[in-house]
């Protein structure tokens, strides 16, 4: 049986050390928490958020503590995650992931290298480092839930073997 807990993301601000503001309260499936917190960033109303930290409460209520995303903090990658991530406004009606591929300095959108259909799929994609599939080796450089889209933006680097 899936139990539910009080997820509540809160903006952290760092030069005051404490929590500014509360972005957004949701209850949450245990499965669909694993996803939000394994993920670098979420994107809230059109506006994406790096993940600090987070934390439990009793076990009960969950934090996620995030700043809003700057890209020059993540070279080379910020921009191209910021501009793939806004390019396509299709919504999912379940949790599904989005797979980008870094080619020629951006982030292109294409086939995933594993289908993930249910949502402790999308968990454990986002546990791994590396994917290795069909003699090939990505490494996943970055993730980003979108909230609106029901999304989980997963941004890979295919290296030399």
């Amino acid at each position: 049986m899936n139990s539910f807990r009080t997820l509540s993301y809160q903006e952290w601000s760092e030069a005051e050390s404490k929590v500014i503001r509360t972005i957004l309260e949701q209850t949450v499936s245990d499965e669909e928490l694993f996803v939000r917190k394994l993920v670098n960033a979420t994107v809230i109303r059109n506006q994406c958020f790096e993940h600090t930290s987070h934390e439990s409460e009793d076990g009960q209520r969950q934090f996620i503590y995030m700043k809003p995303f700057q890209e020059m903090e993540l070279q080379p990658y910020g921009s191209p995650i910021k501009h793939a991530l806004f390019e396509y406004c299709d919504i999912a009606p379940v949790l599904a992931a989005d797979w980008h591929y870094w080619e020629r300095g951006q982030f292109n959108r294409r086939e995933p290298l594993r289908p993930a259909y249910q949502t402790l799929e999308l968990a454990q994609l986002l546990l791994d480092h590396y994917y290795v599939e069909r003699g090939h080796t990505y490494e996943h450089v970055y993730s980003v839930l979108d909230l609106d889209r029901r999304k989980v933006n997963l941004f890979l680097k295919g290296v030399d073997v």
